[in-house]
Parts: structure tokens; C-alpha cells; sequence
């Protein structure tokens, strides 16, 4: 069935803290967390407050023991009607920008993350010292973790920040171009990303710059 027509702008989706959620792999579900917000964000009901509803989240995403596949996360958006939905580990800075202009967000994977914290809703579960302003650091073991970029300021051609929702503090960090970069492991060229594409259909907010 065709999408759903795209909805009137309303307030960036709000970050999910992973290690507040009622099940015993939550210190493992970034990936699960990160395609909540994403389905949250194109108006998508999803259940992260019981272990029953986190169990049909991660089903068909979440390999024990590996993490939550990129592939997975692809084809449960595909399912929801985005169309084109696909994971790639050669993605590209231009298209993030691409992707967050046509109203999207880009669930992206991270080796580190450096920061500095936008907002903080409620007291981060692992972090419970961080709080606004504060800048954040973490490096990540060879799994990675996963985060959603949500949105950019400045203009397509020179963005000079994103903002990026990440589970595993719970908060909304801002991060310069050259750290959003960094902590994807870009290449030279910007490129070399993992991230979650999908195509131009219009759930959720209008685009960015119609």
C-alpha cells in the first residue's frame, strides 16, 4: 500500500535511554533503541515499555551475542513502507545531509562518539552525573553502537553541527561535522559510513527544505 502522506513539522523525536528498558539484553539493544526512535519519528507505534514489546522490536534484528544487524533494521523499516530501505557500509556524508533534507533520519553506526550534550529529558540510567552542557566521550568495542541522526544545522553544502540521539546515555548530543566523521570512521572522502538509506516516501515530517 501506498505511504502515508508526509505529517506537519512537529518536535524532533526524543532520545530513548537503552538501559532503562525492561529486558535483560537492554545494555545490548543501541540498534533496537535506534530504530525505535526511527519508526517514533515517522509516526510509527512502537512498545519499548514492556520486555514483550522489546522481543517483537528485535525479532529479526537482534543476533544474540552480535548485536543488532544493519540489514535487519533495513527491512523492518522496508516492511513499514519505506521503500528502497537498505543498509550500506560505504555511505556517504552527502548522504546523510540527503537523507535528514527529505524529512528522514539516518540510524548510523558509531565506533566513539564526542559530544556535547543538547538535552538530557531524564537522568541518564548509565551516566547519571551527565547533564546539559556537559561534553561526552566514549569509545566502543569492535561491535560498534548505534545512534540516530535526527538533524543538522547550517546549510546542506556546510552543515556546522548535528544533532544526534544517542541510547546509551539517553541524551541529544551535538556534534561537529568532523566528529560526526570521526565517530563513524568516515574515510578521507567522507565516505565509508554505515548507515540505514532509505528512499524519498513521505512518512512523518515534511521535508526538511521543501
Amino acid at each position: 500500500s501506498p505511504a502515508p502522506e508526509a505529517q506537519p513539522e512537529s518536535e524532533p523525536v526524543p532520545p530513548l535511554d537503552q538501559h532503562k528498558f525492561p529486558h535483560e539484553r537492554s545494555g545490548a539493544f543501541c540498534g533496537v533503541a535506534t530504530l525505535a526512535m526511527a519508526m517514533q519519528h515517522h509516526g510509527h507505534e512502537v512498545d519499548t515499555g514492556s520486555r514483550e514489546g522489546l522481543e517483537q522490536l528485535a525479532r529479526g534484528m537482534y543476533i544474540p551475542g552480535r548485536g543488532t544487524s544493519g540489514d535487519g533494521m533495513a527491512r523492518r523499516l522496508e516492511r513499514l513502507g519505506h521503500r528502497e530501505a537498505e543498509f550500506s557500509s560505504q555511505g556517504r556524508f552527502s548522504q546523510v545531509v540527503d537523507q535528514l533534507d527529505r524529512g528522514g533520519v539516518v540510524p548510523m553506526g558509531v565506533t566513539n562518539l564526542t559530544g556535547v550534550v543538547e538535552s538530557l529529558p531524564e537522568e541518564s540510567e548509565r551516566y547519571p552525573h551527565l547533564k546539559a552542557g556537559d561534553r561526552h566521550r566514549h569509545t566502543y568495542g569492535p561491535d560498534g553502537h548505534w545512534v540516530l541522526v535526527i538533524d543538522y544545522e547550517g546549510e546542506p553544502e556546510a552543515p556546522t553541527a548535528f544533532l544526534v540521539n544517542d541510547p546509551d546515555t539517553g541524551a541529544r548530543l551535538r556534534l561537529t561535522p568532523d566528529q560526526l566523521l570521526k565517530s563513524a570512521s568516515a574515510n578521507e572522502q567522507g565516505g565509508g559510513i554505515w548507515m540505514i538509506r532509505y528512499g524519498k516516501t513521505g512518512h512523518g515530517p515534511s521535508p526538511r527544505n521543501p
